[in-house]
């Protein structure tokens, strides 16, 4: 390389320096003895990482992880920490509302990794929908040429929650595939009914621990209410893709007030307070408590939910 030597009033030395280390971007393989080289990909030379940071901030959490499957260098690039931080901040926006706490767990528990802290916290997932696909056999009517006649019926609990506290709710026959579309409504936060159409309530939940309480008013009324209990699992880390139902309670409060979302005497099963003192009548539903699967927005069309009772007549969540 040749360098100009400036007039010495303008003569840097710094300058003799530059292009030293501009060589193609090439991934070294050593295997058997022999030295190879590999170019990257073209979107890998063209995109410098800090650019690829601003593609991937507008992904979902566990988009990420598909990126991270691409290759080695896509990897190490969705393990950037602002991208988990971002991650932590919607995920955990109920149970620490502030930075100062979510950075003391980060810190405390997890060593400053706000991707452990993601991956090993319980959360509810946002990007997508919980369904539970319950069964069950009814009794037809018997005609000429059939005298015993029993039908499979199918049914399905949906939840969708939302980072602010609020879930959408319903119940029906029809498959995911047919309701996706109602339960990606918000409810306005300025009305006071819990019907957002289409046969979809709205409600309020709060997880505590692994625990998540529900609670759906029923529209056009402030007395009656539906209460579900449900524990939240994974089936690989960091998937929180089960929700098992422990209890499904409606009340009604004879004086008509609104009670709070976690009443201690009434969900808490070691209690010992009799729910009669409070004024509530309750009914415990014993029927469509199968374990809720979750499915992903971009999953909706494919799931197994879809099939009909003669490919499927029975499903094991697992």
């Amino acid at each position: 390389m040749t360098v100009a030597v400036l007039p010495g009033s303008l003569h840097r030395p710094w300058l003799s320096l530059y292009g030293h280390f501009l060589k193609p971007k090439t991934v070294d393989n050593e295997s058997e003895g022999d030295f190879e080289q590999f170019e990257l990909a073209p979107i890998q030379e063209l995109l410098p990482d800090e650019m690829l940071h601003l593609i991937l901030a507008r992904l979902s959490p566990y988009s990420l992880g598909s990126v991270a499957c691409v290759c080695k260098h896509w990897r190490e690039v969705v393990e950037h920490p602002p991208l988990w931080e971002a991650a932590c901040t919607e995920a955990f926006q109920l149970q620490y509302r502030d930075y100062t706490a979510r950075a003391e767990v980060a810190y405390r528990k997890f060593r400053g990794s706000w991707r452990r802290m993601f991956l090993e916290l319980p959360h509810i997932r946002f990007d997508g929908v919980f369904v539970s696909r319950n069964s069950y056999i009814r009794t037809g009517v018997p005609d000429m040429s059939r005298h015993k006649v029993v039908n499979l019926v199918l049914n399905y609990r949906y939840y969708r929650f939302l980072p602010d506290g609020t879930l959408l709710y319903r119940t029906s026959p029809l498959t995911i595939s047919k309701v996706a579309k109602s339960l990606r409504g918000h409810r306005d936060s300025s009305s006071q009914t819990s019907s957002v159409g289409d046969h979809v309530f709205s409600g309020r939940y709060i997880l505590k621990g692994t625990m998540v309480y529900i609670i759906v008013v029923y529209p056009n009324s402030r007395s009656t209410q539906i209460r579900s209990k449900l524990k939240l699992r994974s089936t690989t880390p960091g998937a929180n893709n089960r929700l098992d139902i422990e209890s499904i309670v409606s009340y009604d409060c004879e004086d008509g007030r609104e009670s709070s979302l976690l009443p201690q005497q009434v969900l808490d099963p070691d209690s010992e307070v009799d729910p009669n003192a409070l004024n509530l009548s309750q009914r415990e539903h014993r029927r469509g408590m199968n374990c809720c699967v979750f499915v992903p927005w971009d999953q909706v069309k494919t799931s197994v939910l879809n099939l009909p009772p003669g490919q499927m007549d029975i499903f094991i969540p697992g």
